[in-house]
C-alpha cells in the first residue's frame, strides 16, 4: 500500500455483521482498510435500519424515492466533504447503482462488486418455471421472457463496464465467463475473494448439522428440510438447527411441522459463531451464491461443509475438506450426508484439511489485495 485514501461503501442497508454475507464481508473490509490508515464511510438507501450500528462515519440519503433532486444534492455535498477518493458500491447486480455512478464526481474512481451469480437472475426465473407440465402458448412466454431477461442483463453488464473504472469478482471462473463474454474488458476486471476472520479455538464438536442464512428462496432452505426428512430416523443421535431469518422462514417451520420431523430446531436472528465451534456438519442447498461468507465460516471452525455444486466458486473452495454433490440431486445429497454422519473417520480427515484450505482468504491477504487496487486506480 503506497498512499491513505478516502473510501465511500455504498449498499442499502446498514453494515450489521448478523444480517448477511456481504454485511460481513464490508464490516471486516472497513474494519481492516481503517487499520491500515484509510478514512472510511458507508452510505445507504435503506431507511428502515437500526441504530445499533450506526457512528458518525455512517449516512443515509434523505430521501425514499432514490432518483430525488434531495438525494442527488446529498450525495454530491457528501462526495466534497469528505473528500471522497474511491466508492465501492457493493451491490451491481441491479440498476440502482447507476445513480451513484451518474452522480460520482468526475475524479472520483468507482469500483463495482459483483457478490452474487452473474446469472442469478435467469437462474431465479428457470427455478420458478417447469416446461414439462405446461402448454406450448405458456412455452412461448416463458422463453421470451427468459430471452428478454437474458437481454437486460447484458446491457445492465455493458452499463457497468462503462460506468466504472473496475469491476471486482469473487471468483476466477466468473470472471473468466465475464471477460468471455465482453472481451474488451479485461484492463477493469480483477478478482478479490471474500474474507475470512481465522478462528484457531475451537469447542468440542457435537452431533449438530447446521445452516446458517437467510431463509430466501434462493438458499432453497426447503430441500434441506426434505434431505433431513429422508434420514433423520437413522441418526437418532443427531440434530438439524437452522439458524437466520427471512422470507421463507415461517414457510419451512410449517414444512417441519406438518412432516412431523424430531430433532429439528430454527434458531432465529443470533451470532453464529459458537453454532459454528461445536457443530460437526455443515449444509448449504442454494440454487446459487457468489463467495459465501457461511461456508468459510464453516471451514474457520473445521465443521465440514457439504453442499450443491451449484455455484462457480463451490470448486474454488471445496477440495478434499467438504463435499460437493450434483444439482440438485436431494437423494444422492442424503446419501452422502449420511455417510458423512455415520463415517467419523472420514469426516476427521476432512476436518484435518479446513483451516490450511482457507488461509489464503484470511483478512489481512484479502485487505492487502484491495489496496493493490486502491493504488493501481490511484496512480
Amino acid at each position: 500500500m503506497k498512499y491513505k485514501y478516502n473510501i465511500l461503501f455504498i449498499f442499502p442497508s446498514i453494515f450489521n455483521p448478523l444480517n448477511g454475507g456481504v454485511e460481513r464481508v464490508s464490516d471486516y473490509l472497513i474494519k481492516s482498510f481503517r487499520l491500515l490508515g484509510h478514512n472510511v464511510y458507508s452510505l445507504h438507501y435503506n431507511q428502515n435500519c437500526s441504530d445499533e450500528y450506526k457512528d458518525e462515519f455512517t449516512f443515509f440519503l434523505p430521501n425514499n424515492r432514490l432518483y430525488s433532486t434531495e438525494n442527488v444534492n446529498f450525495f454530491i455535498d457528501l462526495q466534497r466533504e469528505l473528500g471522497v477518493d474511491i466508492i465501492i458500491c457493493q451491490k451491481s447486480l441491479f440498476e440502482d447503482v447507476y445513480f451513484f455512478s451518474d452522480n460520482c464526481l468526475k475524479n472520483i474512481k468507482k469500483i463495482a462488486v459483483f457478490h452474487s451469480d452473474l446469472n442469478c437472475i435467469e437462474k431465479e426465473f428457470l427455478s420458478n418455471v417447469s416446461f414439462s407440465h405446461i402448454n406450448l402458448k405458456e412455452i412461448i412466454i416463458n422463453l421470451k421472457t427468459y430471452a428478454g431477461i437474458r437481454y437486460r442483463r447484458y446491457i445492465h453488464y455493458l452499463n457497468i463496464i462503462r460506468k466504472f473504472d473496475k469491476i471486482i469478482f469473487l471468483n476466477n471462473n466468473s470472471k473468466n465467463k465475464f471477460a468471455l463474454r465482453y472481451p474488451f474488458t479485461s484492463e477493469k476486471l480483477e478478482v478479490i475473494n471474500n474474507p475470512v476472520k481465522i478462528n484457531m479455538a475451537h469447542n468440542q464438536k457435537q452431533n449438530i448439522v447446521l445452516f446458517v442464512g437467510r431463509f430466501a428462496k434462493e438458499k432453497c432452505v426447503e430441500r434441506l428440510i426434505r434431505i433431513w426428512k429422508a434420514i433423520y430416523q437413522d441418526i437418532p443421535d443427531w440434530k438439524l438447527v437452522l439458524i437466520g431469518y427471512g422470507p421463507e422462514q415461517n414457510k419451512c417451520k410449517q414444512i417441519a411441522i406438518n412432516e412431523n420431523l424430531q430433532r429439528i430446531y430454527f434458531k432465529d436472528k443470533l451470532n453464529p459463531m459458537y453454532y459454528y465451534s461445536i457443530s460437526s456438519i455443515f449444509c448449504l442447498t442454494s440454487t446459487y451464491e457468489g463467495w459465501p461468507m457461511t461456508l468459510l465460516e464453516a471451514l474457520s471452525y473445521e465443521t465440514v461443509p457439504i453442499l450443491f455444486n451449484s455455484f462457480s466458486s463451490a470448486k474454488e473452495i471445496i477440495n478434499n475438506n467438504g463435499i460437493l454433490v450434483k444439482p440438485f440431486n436431494e437423494k444422492a445429497y442424503a446419501k452422502e450426508l449420511k455417510n458423512l454422519i455415520i463415517n467419523n473417520s472420514y469426516r476427521e480427515s476432512l476436518k484435518n484439511n479446513a483451516i490450511n484450505s482457507i488461509k489464503d482468504f484470511n483478512i489481512d491477504n484479502i485487505a492487502n489485495k484491495w489496496c493493490s487496487v486502491f493504488d493501481a486506480l490511484m496512480k
